[in-house]
């Protein structure tokens, strides 16, 4: 019976193309097109030090991040389902509930690199812009794709 509601409420080709997204987002978030710079001169690393770094742990990194993204998406996928109608009003109702999950989850974590780690409020804005824009590009993609 509570595999019947989760097949409603969950599409896995939904959630799977929301985590490719989620990935591509990030990789062109830190890309050099938008903030690799910035974030590169926060943390103190040189691009030389990030390709040397890569090469040693980039497969088990995209693994996990991709896993990670998986969780999000069902996590979102489960919410939406049992939340938000199938109408526009449900919609950006999906998109609040979104917001909410990023601001009461992702936000508050990335927070405690300004206070706790000393990090600058850019690199804040930053990474927690990036979870922010992914969240509601998950949420649209599961919102419409059912």
């Amino acid at each position: 019976m509570e595999l019947d509601i989760l097949k409603e409420l969950v599409n896995p080709w939904a959630v799977l193309v929301s985590a490719i997204a989620s990935m591509i987002i990030g990789s062109l978030w830190y890309s050099p097109l938008l903030f690799s710079k910035p974030c590169m001169a926060i943390i103190g690393v040189t691009p030389e030090k990030i390709t040397e770094s890569k090469n040693k742990s980039i497969a088990k990194s995209m693994v996990i991040g991709f896993i990670s993204a998986m969780v999000t998406a069902f996590s979102l996928s489960l919410l939406i389902g049992l939340i938000a109608p199938n109408t526009i009003a449900g919609m950006w109702l999906a998109l609040y509930i979104a917001f909410i999950f990023w601001l009461g989850f992702m936000a508050v974590i990335h927070l405690d690199t300004v206070i706790w780690e000393g990090r600058p409020w850019k690199y804040f804005f930053i990474n927690s812009g990036c979870r922010l824009v992914t969240i509601l590009a998950i949420t649209l993609i599961l919102y419409f794709w059912r």
